[in-house]
């Protein structure tokens, strides 16, 4: 539950006083339709992959923000994760002013991913990349 609540924190603390992500934002990052452009928007890598080796495979993430056209701050924030040979993962963060099911939708996934990785490389994987972005 620690983990939980640290997570929640970091990731609205980066996000604090962005624009409101809507549900069209928000599905168009949870459900990955990256290659199809979301109109009036502009997905932008916000660094280099960052990749972690670990003694049974490699971690990768790579951190998007999701702008409006003529908007300097994101309206939502993308972490794709990926164990080598295994899927991507897709974790959008909304902004804490978001509508409740957001949130909800958010936590819940949150959640998901903590009691699954309970400590692991994955888990340390995305804590380390919510910190590269905090630290912007």
């Amino acid at each position: 539950m620690k983990k939980i609540v640290l997570i929640v924190t970091l990731s609205f603390f980066c996000y604090a006083a962005k624009a409101q992500t809507t549900p069209e934002e928000y599905n168009y990052l949870v459900y990955g339709k990256l290659n199809i452009n979301l109109p009036g928007h502009n997905l932008k890598i916000f660094s280099d992959p960052l990749f972690l080796n670990f003694k049974d495979a490699t971690r990768s993430t790579i951190t998007y923000e999701l702008f409006r056209n003529n908007e300097t701050k994101p309206c939502a924030i993308l972490i794709s994760y990926q164990k080598q040979g295994f899927p991507v993962i897709l974790l959008c963060i909304p902004s804490d002013n978001s509508p409740v099911e957001i949130v909800n939708s958010y936590q819940d996934k949150l959640k998901a991913i903590c009691e699954h990785a309970k400590g692991t490389a994955m888990f340390q994987t995305i804590i380390f990349s919510l910190g590269v972005y905090a630290m912007k």
